[in-house]
């Protein structure tokens, strides 16, 4: 099974000011997509818990208008039988083979969203899906993920319950946490890429990561970025999948410098540690 911290920089504010409450959403409404949609992006950017936040790249995935896409809520009763929800944001494969994708928020009777889980699957080896199961027969279901391939039985990827308004694992999902490496690139013709944070960030398995790089004119011309964008050179030893970073200026002049992400997943840890980064050309 292959399924952020947020690399982008952490801004602390300090403020006199009384601080806005937070109020959660009543989620009871018949909503159209795009409103549900706007209500989660709300929801998610003025959380208080930065682990919340650290979902927007995958929510961003789910916003992709794919045939299929939906958005579904379900009741989760949590320890002690409080009352929570969830809400089930499914982005489905467009191609074979692809990537199917599903992202949960866990809603506490307050009505915020407090915590979040997500799963990929590669629809090769069969459908990702989701389902309400009793999978430790205590009469109370949890939300799975499952992989569905043809007559055969159901494979269990997870299974979610509440506890201490969180989700708790009962059959969690297996990850693997690994270190890599952001430098400062050199390319031949003048433009240095250099990681807004660079470093040794500790990430993880099949999950969404913004990588912001500034890219830098040091030679004396005017290079074109027409159609070009930001991805990794060391593909061989990547696997997982991601979103290139566009630019948004056609040239750049000596001395001046542009700014773009690079959204990246990797479903196995990198070979070799180091993130490498180049400038492509949009049909190569």
């Amino acid at each position: 099974m292959k399924n952020l911290f947020c690399l982008l920089p952490i801004l602390l504010l300090t403020s006199c000011a009384t601080p806005t409450r937070h109020v959660g959403i009543n989620w009871d409404g018949d909503f159209d997509l795009e409103t549900m949609r706007a209500m989660i992006s709300a929801e998610v950017q003025a959380s208080a818990n930065f682990e919340v936040r650290d979902s927007l790249p995958e929510f961003k995935c789910t916003q992709e208008d794919f045939f299929g896409n939906g958005v579904s809520i379900e009741n989760l009763r949590g320890h002690g039988c409080r009352g929570f929800r969830v809400l089930i944001l499914f982005r489905p494969a467009i191609s074979q083979p692809g990537t199917d994708f599903i992202l949960i928020y866990l809603i506490n009777p307050d009505g915020k969203i407090i915590d979040w889980k997500s799963c990929w699957s590669d629809n090769c080896v069969g459908g990702l899906r989701w389902k309400m199961r009793d999978v430790n027969s205590d009469g109370i279901k949890e939300i799975c993920f499952v992989l569905i391939r043809g007559d055969t039985p159901e494979q269990l990827f997870a299974a979610y319950t509440v506890e201490s308004s969180r989700f708790y694992p009962l059959v969690a999902e297996e990850k693997t946490y690994f270190e890599v490496i952001l430098e400062d690139v050199l390319l031949p013709n003048g433009l240095l890429l250099h990681p807004l944070q660079p470093g040794r960030p500790m990430l993880v398995t099949d999950k969404l990561y913004e990588i912001s790089v500034r890219v830098l004119n040091q030679s004396n011309k005017e290079i074109d970025l027409k159609d070009h964008y930001l991805w990794i050179s060391n593909e061989e030893g990547w696997c997982g999948g991601g979103v290139g970073g566009y630019f948004s200026v056609e040239t750049l002049k000596p001395g001046d410098h542009v700014d773009t992400t690079v959204t990246i997943r990797f479903s196995e840890r990198m070979c070799d540690r180091k993130i490498n980064f180049t400038i492509k050309r949009a049909d190569e």
